[in-house]
């Protein structure tokens, strides 16, 4: 038992700060196997597999670009964009993400549906289309001309329970016009 305590606490100290397993045991505790599980269970997701069951659902997102790059007009107040954050470097656009599917196969063999109600938030591509989700990685596709076309990629991780970040990777080869957003942060409706 004090070899998993240890291991979990050892866990907490690598995952982001901001990751709320609730309240630290203390020596002597009795701890339940629920209370534990729930615990363990919180980090195995941070820093686990990712699976369509946990995607599906609205996301609120809010992509950032900095302001030392050139800065679409959709980041500014005047055309609906969050403008600049704050007296930071970066300024922010955002809109709702939805990941839906017509079964409950995985995406890897049957593509899942993505749209986002706002241009330029994920990619200054199509509002909506396909993903398959491999090895933590999400792929985007969309359709032209009845053709299934490749967009870009992202690394998929989650911040917390229901908070995930979207990082475009070098490895992402955008086909035409559809460049991704480098920074991506989304959180999980709480109807979703």
């Amino acid at each position: 038992m004090k070899k998993l305590i240890f291991t979990l606490s050892l866990f907490t100290t690598f995952l982001v700060s901001e990751l709320d397993i609730g309240e630290d045991f203390a020596p002597g505790d009795l701890v339940t196997a629920e209370i534990f599980n729930t615990k363990f269970g919180k980090l195995k997701k941070t820093s686990g597999e990712i699976y369509d069951s946990e995607l599906i659902g609205e996301w609120g997102c809010t992509s950032y670009k900095e302001s030392s790059t050139y800065i679409d007009d959709d980041y500014k107040i005047e055309n609906g964009g969050n403008g600049q954050v704050g007296e930071g470097h970066f300024y922010s656009n955002s809109g709702v993400l939805t990941f839906s599917e017509l079964d409950e196969e995985s995406s890897l063999t049957s593509p899942k549906q993505f749209s986002i109600d706002r241009y330029d938030v994920l990619s200054d591509g199509d509002l909506d289309g396909t993903y398959s989700l491999l090895l933590n990685k999400i792929y985007f596709f969309h359709e032209i001309n009845g053709e299934t076309r490749y967009m870009y990629h992202s690394i998929v991780k989650f911040l917390d329970e229901n908070k995930i970040s979207l990082e475009w990777t070098q490895r992402s080869s955008s086909s035409g016009d559809f460049r991704p957003n480098t920074a991506v942060i989304c959180e999980k409706s709480e109807e979703s």
